[in-house]
C-alpha cells in the first residue's frame, strides 16, 4: 500500500491520535490511501474531539495502493519504538486482514487490523483548505491566531477558559483559591468576521496538544458558537482538532 520512514509513521500516528506517554485520545485512526497521499476524519468514541487531517504524498517514500487502513495505535506505537531501528524505510501493506509492516533489514511484523465499527467516521464532510488548517465547511473558525504550541502549557487542572477578541487572546486557568490569565504571543492573524468570546475546554486535551507539539507552531481558531480548532500546518501535512467547548 505505502512505503515510509518509520520514524516518519511514529509520529504520524502519534499526532492523529494525540498519544501522550502511551495512551491515546483516539484508539483506532483510520487511514484513506491515494495517489495524492491520505486522509483522515473520525472524533473519539465521546465525541469530544474529531481530527480531520491531509496528509500529502510526499511524507511517504512511495505510495503503491490506495485503499482504507486502520491502525491500533496504542499496540503499534510500543512496536514502533523498539522495532526498525535504522531503517530507512518500511513497507505497509493488508495481508488477510492484518496491517503487515515489513523492514528492508527483514523485520516483519503483523498485526491484526481493527473492523470498521471501531472508528467513529465522519461521513460526508465538505472539507476546507486552507493555509491554517484543514476543516469542516460547518467549522470555519471567525478568527484563527498563530502561536507556539509550547505557550499553551499550564499547571494542571480540570478545564480551561480562553478568552479571544479581534486582537488577542488570554488562556485562564482557574481554581476555587487562584485564578491566572496568560495572554498568548501570536506571529499571525486571520479574521474571517470580527468576534469576541470566550470558550472552556478540558484541560487533558490542551496538554497532549502542548507535549506533542513543544515549541512548533499551531494555528488556535474560533468558531462562533462551536469548537476550538488547533492545527499544525507542514509542508508534509495539516492536521486540526475540533474541540468542543463549554459555556461558564
Amino acid at each position: 500500500m505505502f512505503q515510509i520512514n518509520p520514524t516518519n509513521l511514529l509520529k504520524l500516528l502519534k499526532f492523529l491520535s494525540l498519544t501522550r506517554v502511551t495512551k491515546p485520545y483516539i484508539g483506532y485512526i483510520r487511514m484513506d490511501i491515494t495517489q495524492e497521499g491520505a486522509k483522515v476524519i473520525q472524533m473519539d468514541p465521546t465525541e469530544t474531539l474529531a481530527v480531520i487531517a491531509k496528509i500529502n504524498s510526499n511524507l511517504f517514500s512511495e505510495i503503491t495502493g490506495e485503499g482504507t487502513i486502520i491502525f491500533p495505535v496504542t499496540d503499534l506505537i510500543q512496536m514502533l519504538k523498539t522495532g526498525f531501528k535504522g531503517d530507512p524505510t518500511v513497507t505497509v501493506s493488508i495481508e488477510s486482514n492484518n496491517i503487515v509492516i515489513k523492514g528492508s533489514k527483514g523485520e516483519k511484523l503483523s498485526i491484526a487490523m481493527p473492523s470498521m465499527a471501531e472508528v467513529k467516521y465522519l461521513e460526508n464532510v465538505d472539507l476546507v483548505d486552507k493555509e491554517y488548517g484543514i476543516f469542516s465547511q460547518k467549522a470555519v473558525p471567525a478568527i484563527s491566531f498563530l502561536v507556539l504550541a509550547s505557550d499553551l502549557k499550564t499547571a494542571k487542572t480540570e478545564k480551561l477558559k480562553f478568552q479571544y477578541s479581534p486582537d488577542k487572546v488570554i488562556l485562564v486557568y482557574k481554581e476555587p483559591i487562584m485564578t491566572y490569565e496568560k495572554p498568548l504571543p501570536y506571529t499571525k492573524k486571520v479574521t474571517n468576521e470580527e468576534a469576541s468570546g470566550e470558550a472552556i475546554l478540558d484541560y487533558d486535551i490542551i496538554n497532549r496538544i502542548s507535549g506533542i507539539y513543544g515549541s512548533d507552531p499551531i494555528w488556535l481558531g474560533f468558531v462562533k458558537n462551536g469548537p476550538i480548532l488547533f492545527s499544525r500546518v507542514t509542508d508534509e501535512y495539516k492536521i486540526t482538532y475540533l474541540v468542543t467547548t463549554e459555556v461558564e
